[in-house]
């Protein structure tokens, strides 16, 4: 009997499975707690850029403009899931940065390091907040 019952259970698993659903992809609505988690996230992706590109321009003596992926040679930076980060202005001594996040449309945080001229300063999506300190992070409040 105990045979007959685990056959049943294992033969009837597979079929309770395949009537599950799976959705993925941003939440309609994101509370504010979870907002302050993905801007506090973008923020460290940022900071976590600076080492990166810091580490880059010590063995290149210049700052990385691609980033690694596979083969391809470049800055090193693991960003938060659902982040993207973009090297906007990059030179030798210089480069702004821009992170967005999937879960937050119309929201981003910015970051310049070194001299970018003033034309090529990041505004913030939102609210068009600048950078006011090298290698400080500004982001959208909403």
């Amino acid at each position: 009997m105990i045979r007959l019952a685990l056959v049943l259970l294992l033969v009837s698993a597979p079929a309770a499975l395949t009537q599950t659903a799976s959705v993925s992809g941003p939440p309609m609505e994101v509370d504010a707690a979870t907002r302050a988690r993905l801007r506090a996230a973008m923020t460290r992706d940022l900071k976590n850029l600076v080492v990166a590109e810091e580490a880059y321009f010590a063995d290149h003596a210049e700052y990385g403009r691609t980033f690694a992926r596979g083969a391809i040679k470049g800055v090193e930076l693991k960003v938060s899931p659902g982040a993207t980060v973009t090297l906007i202005y990059v030179t030798r001594q210089a480069y702004a940065a821009r992170v967005t996040h999937d879960w937050l449309p119309g929201t981003s945080c910015v970051m310049t390091v070194g001299e970018v001229p003033p034309s090529r300063k990041p505004a913030t999506t939102a609210e068009k907040k600048v950078p006011a300190k090298d290698g400080v992070p500004v982001c959208d409040s909403k």
